[in-house]
């Protein structure tokens, strides 16, 4: 999976701590946050926080 993100999303980082997975990096629009959480979901991932700055 984290090599799709990377290959649709570009340059995502993705950390790996004990209970958790954080990606990090620039989307490029709404759309494209809808494809990521898909993504995460159709793997059977939760999302816990969303966290978009300008």
């Amino acid at each position: 999976m984290a090599e799709l993100i990377r290959v649709r999303f570009g340059d995502v980082t993705i950390r790996s701590d004990p209970g958790r997975t954080v990606l990090e990096g620039p989307i490029a629009d709404q759309a494209a946050v809808r494809a990521l959480l898909n993504l995460v979901w159709d793997a059977g991932g939760d999302v816990r926080l969303l966290w978009i700055t300008a």
